[in-house]
């Protein structure tokens, strides 16, 4: 069994090494992979396995290490990429592989999912573990919106681990802790503190590019205490910490405005919202304490549905808000609840502003041609059913793997999609119509994309310094509106979501019936965007101008900043491409609501001087960093009303009896 299993490894390895050092050559006229990065058409080859992923790691020599709690140690891998065993002797080496460490790890981010590997580190962070995970998470059901403030605590065991062999800390160094963190589609980060001589810091925001060169000075330089949180695309954020000292702990805190997701699904026949889990991916969290504490600010009688996470409603004497406490485990837990109609209003700059229902219109949309992007997240059968379907509307189709393929004849296109090899993923390219080999393809200006979303994806910043991204870039360019996308599953993979943050593509249908009606009825439905109408896809909600006076409620902030996101983010669109913009428009926009974007960054240093040398300053921002609403704190409006009549009635009485004294 052994015998069997070793020579399945070595041909396995061998496979994949051959892959990782062959020149990449664009054999087909048709081909329309060949300008992404090296590593995407290497990784579209690779096959999907355990062998695949280690020979994909950093080298294994770093892998064995007494004192790595993150390390995992495989011996056939070490054997395969010393060149012991194989077939050809000649096990992986620098001078033999095309790929960089850092494309190595994006290539394990891909296939596999991992987005934490290869990580341009300034220290090592193997002897930190995290020791508690405390989430405070509160939910405004009528805002459709939540607020997590995440507190973390890291722990350096380093010399613990150490003392056997009769070295103590003093001759350990300093680690620097790094997570990244996944969050729901549409969330922002809004605070940053860091914990320095046991005293809560928070943070300021500045550009990213001087926020990085501050945290590698002092960091890299000078071992002092700073920490930073950056924008990664594909709905991530990336969190440094420095530095955790051998037997000693670190706090940070971070604050993550996220939109309820509405379901389809619902709780006693009524539509439901739900929130998703923030996703830590760090110093090794095994054995964490997780609490989770809930506040939900509502007067209806809303009840949890709970999966993967114990929590237990307390008893409160607050009429406006009711509360949970309990614990959580490390798989993908989320809780839903019934919703309830959107409500409310919200001040921005001095204008009201009213809380909707997302407000949508039909427009006239007559695509010209049909492009279909294939992946394997639908069967054959599926994709030859979809298409057979969407050839009845007598509309050019084009099929995409990585290669094009178009014709008039349903026949044909069957035989294709049966022999065709559908590759797992799609890095669609929107410029498909303005490459020299396909403008006899695409003779029309109004593309239909059909894609379905994948688990193996990439955000569109992973093909930056490509020449596809380079094509993309002109052809945002000369682009007067986003591109229109159908998706036919619902899923958006972190191509397509990065896609959509930047404004460069909308979807417009996400099921197939909804695909062959705008087919049929030549209409798509977008949301409403015009003067004094503002959307937010994310939430489902649209804010609409008013000329009442807005009535403070808790959670108002929050649509507050998410609204200067994706302002942010819009007019960043065709800027995202280039990276030398200094973008200081943007950068003041994301200071008045603290958000952490594309171009901002929120740091935090140890000194007023550390500030001060590197141009950081503690600019006035309209909101602030978030932070907890305290329950019962806000007076309802009718209890507003109340306060109002009494106040007007003592002046009234004050008056009378000073005029009759």
């Amino acid at each position: 069994m052994l015998i069997a299993y070793s020579t399945y490894y070595f041909i396995q390895w061998s496979h994949t090494e051959t892959i990782l050092t062959k020149l990449e050559v664009v054999s087909e006229n048709n081909q329309i992979d060949g300008d992404l990065p090296d590593w995407i058409q290497k990784a579209s080859r690779l096959r999907v396995n355990h062998v695949t992923e280690m020979a994909l790691q950093p080298d294994r020599r770093s892998q064995v290490s007494l004192f790595a709690a993150q390390s995992q140690f495989d011996p056939f891998a070490y054997f395969a990429s010393k060149g012991f065993l194989t077939f050809s002797f000649s096990g992986r080496s620098l001078s033999e592989t095309r790929i960089t460490g850092d494309e190595a790890g994006k290539m394990l981010h891909l296939l596999f999912g991992k987005s934490h590997s290869y990580l341009d580190r300034l220290w090592r962070g193997h002897s930190l573990i995290t020791t508690d995970i405390d989430s405070h998470i509160q939910i405004h059901p009528e805002l459709r919106v939540s607020y997590t403030e995440t507190t973390l605590s890291i722990y350096n065991e380093n010399s613990s681990s150490h003392s056997w062999i009769g070295l103590g800390s003093w001759t350990s160094p300093p680690e620097e802790a790094i997570y990244t963190i996944t969050v729901p589609p549409g969330s922002i980060c809004t605070k940053l503190s860091l914990w320095i001589n046991g005293e809560e810091r928070p943070a300021r925001l500045t550009f990213r590019t001087t926020a990085r060169n501050a945290y590698k000075q002092i960091v890299g330089m000078e071992r002092r205490d700073p920490s930073y949180v950056e924008w990664l695309d594909g709905n991530r954020l990336r969190l440094r910490v420095f530095p955790v000292t051998p037997e000693n702990y670190r706090m940070v805190r971070i604050g993550i405005v996220s939109p309820l997701k509405a379901g389809n699904a619902t709780v006693k026949g009524k539509e439901t919202l739900s929130y998703e889990r923030i996703r830590f991916e760090g110093p090794v969290s095994d054995f964490a304490d997780q609490t989770v504490n809930v506040d939900l600010f509502s007067k209806a009688p809303i009840e949890l549905s709970i999966s993967g996470i114990s929590l237990k409603e307390k008893v409160v004497s607050d009429s406006q808000v009711r509360q949970w406490t309990g614990s959580a485990g490390f798989k993908d837990w989320f809780f839903s609840f019934p919703a309830t109609p959107p409500q409310g209003t919200i001040l921005v700059s001095g204008v009201t502003y009213n809380v909707l229902p997302e407000q949508t219109e039909l427009v006239q949309f007559e695509p010209d041609t049909i492009i279909v992007a294939l992946n394997t997240s639908l069967s054959r059968a599926q994709w030859k059913n979809v298409v057979k379907k969407m050839y009845e509307f007598q509309i050019p189709i084009v099929i995409l793997t990585n290669k094009w393929f178009q014709t008039n004849d349903l026949k044909k296109a069957e035989r294709y999609l049966e022999e065709c090899e559908i590759p797992a993923f799609n890095l669609f390219p929107l410029h498909f119509n303005k490459t020299l080999s396909t403008t006899k393809v695409l003779r029309g200006n109004r593309p239909l994309w059909v894609v379905t979303g994948e688990n193996q994806s990439v955000p569109l910043g992973e093909l930056r310094n490509s020449v596809h991204f380079s094509k993309m870039q002109t052809s945002a360019a000369e682009r007067s509106e986003s591109v229109k996308i159908a998706i036919l599953n619902g899923k958006h993979s972190e191509y397509v979501a990065s896609l959509i943050d930047l404004n460069q593509v909308v979807s417009v249908a996400e099921n197939e019936k909804d695909i062959l009606d705008i087919l049929r009825n030549q209409q798509i439905r977008l949301p409403i965007e015009k003067e004094g109408i503002v959307s937010l896809p994310y939430a489902k909600l649209t804010l609409e101008k008013s000329n009442q006076t807005s009535i403070e409620r808790p959670g108002s902030d929050l649509l507050v900043r998410m609204l200067i996101q994706r302002k942010i983010m819009k007019q960043l669109g065709k800027r995202f491409f280039d990276r030398d913009l200094e973008n200081k428009d943007l950068v003041d926009l994301a200071q008045d609501a603290m958000v952490v974007s594309p171009v901002s960054t929120l740091i935090v240093l140890e000194t007023p001087n550390d500030y001060k040398r590197f141009g950081i300053k503690a600019n006035k921002s309209a909101l602030g960093q978030s932070k907890l609403e305290a329950p019962g704190a806000v007076p309802e409006p009718g209890e507003w009303l109340l306060l109002v009549c009494i106040t007007l009635g003592l002046i009234a009485y004050f008056k009378l009896r000073r005029k009759f004294a």
